[in-house]
């Protein structure tokens, strides 16, 4: 199985969705975060450019297990970017 992290991704040469396409079978674990491609900057979705609208498209599959992976100041941050990923992966 292969733990896949979105913010990693995103800096690297590849496409998020050429990962996705390779790894779909051994996906377990997805960390996830945001940023501007320019390093792993651990930003709120929504904040960066990853599409994560679509890129949940892709993942009807995927039942395993997500972590934000995100710098946050409050516990109330926290609810904030757990409602936006709800609202990505509706």
């Amino acid at each position: 199985k292969f733990i896949f992290d979105f913010g990693h991704a995103n800096v690297s040469e590849y496409e998020i969705t050429e990962y996705i396409d390779k790894l779909k079978n051994y996906l377990m674990h997805l960390h996830i975060s945001d940023n501007d491609s320019t390093r792993d900057q651990h930003k709120p979705i929504g904040t960066g450019n990853i599409d994560y609208k679509n890129i949940f498209k892709l993942l009807p599959f995927y039942h395993e297990l997500y972590c934000l992976e995100i710098i946050y100041n409050s516990s109330n941050d926290l609810r904030k970017y757990a409602k936006d990923l709800d609202n990505v992966v509706e």
